[in-house]
């Protein structure tokens, strides 16, 4: 799948951004052809709902390189102040896709709360 695709694909989601004033801002790491975008747009969307202060961004990561340079540790990631809270201790960025692993909404609403404010 290319960034084209994936931007296409994440068009055919609502938006997650109603903002009156962004408190979070929130960048969510994916590699092309992984599954578990959907998912966890949906997750997020739901984690989201009412919260009118943050703003997600979708980034397609297209190698290694920029998996160390953005801490991906599996697509989707989603880093809070640049901390994957997801990722297992020790365990190296890369291209992967995490499959069977996403975070619930409710997981996520606490992992948005903890992040801080933009």
């Amino acid at each position: 799948m290319s960034g084209a695709t994936v931007a296409s694909a994440a068009a055919d989601l609502p938006s997650l951004t109603h903002m009156k004033e962004v408190a979070v801002d929130l960048t969510v790491l994916v590699v092309s052809d992984c599954p578990s975008i959907r998912p966890l747009r949906e997750r997020l969307d739901l984690a989201l709902t009412g919260r009118t202060d943050v703003s997600v961004t979708w980034r397609e990561v297209a190698d290694a390189d920029e998996a160390v340079r953005f801490g991906m540790h599996g697509s989707p990631t989603v880093p809070v102040d640049g901390v994957d809270p997801l990722a297992r201790p020790g365990r190296r960025p890369s291209l992967s896709c995490r499959v069977g692993a996403l975070p619930s909404a409710n997981h996520l609403r606490e992992i948005l709360a903890g992040a801080t404010p933009a």
